[in-house]
């Protein structure tokens, strides 16, 4: 099963959100994300079998990280501008706390064999995948636009991934409150 651990989008920001999307949507022709599956990634897992997911269970409800607050900030293309993959929201706000739970997972991971990803962590919710660089054009205009929300981060999860004709499926295996 595909899975990975994640910090998933409160249904409010969600939808505030969404509502910024949708003056794009129609416009652009990106892969966009379902408003239900915006997240924060902190570790991506790929294929797990059924003893690791119940080991990784045990042992992420060990991680012991007080809640701490992040921010929604500007729109930016990551991985940047010359080679945009995604057009996604960077994120502020406590990202020292945000580094201290990501090595935590990162280090319980570990010890599970999951191995440390090569390329750095850089904090971002995906809003939607880019499938024709020409229409990166379109979107230059809203990427000074700054969300400037600040929200809560009490959970984490661990999420299985399903891909279907439509996309991807999400489904919450189970939540960690911190």
């Amino acid at each position: 099963m595909r899975c990975f651990i994640s910090i998933n989008v409160s249904c409010d920001l969600t939808q505030k959100i969404h509502e910024f999307e949708k003056k794009l949507i129609d416009d652009i022709e990106f892969n966009w994300v379902v408003p239900e599956n915006l997240h924060l990634t902190l570790k991506f897992l790929s294929h797990i079998k059924r003893d690791q997911r119940e080991a990784l269970k045990k042992t992420l409800s060990t991680i012991k990280e007080a809640p701490f607050s992040l921010r929604l900030g500007p729109l930016s293309l990551f991985p940047n501008s010359d080679s945009p993959r995604v057009l996604a929201i960077n994120l502020g706000g406590d990202l020292e706390r945000l580094q201290a739970l990501k090595k935590e997972v990162d280090k319980h991971c570990l010890i599970l064999g999951v191995p440390l990803e090569e390329r750095v962590f850089s904090p971002h919710i995906t809003l939607a995948r880019i499938k024709k660089l020409g229409e990166v054009k379109k979107v230059v205009p809203y990427l000074n636009h700054d969300f400037a929300l600040d929200f809560k981060v009490v959970s984490f999860a661990l999420m299985s991934s399903v891909l279907t004709g439509e996309g991807a499926h999400y489904e919450l295996i189970r939540e960690f409150f911190l």
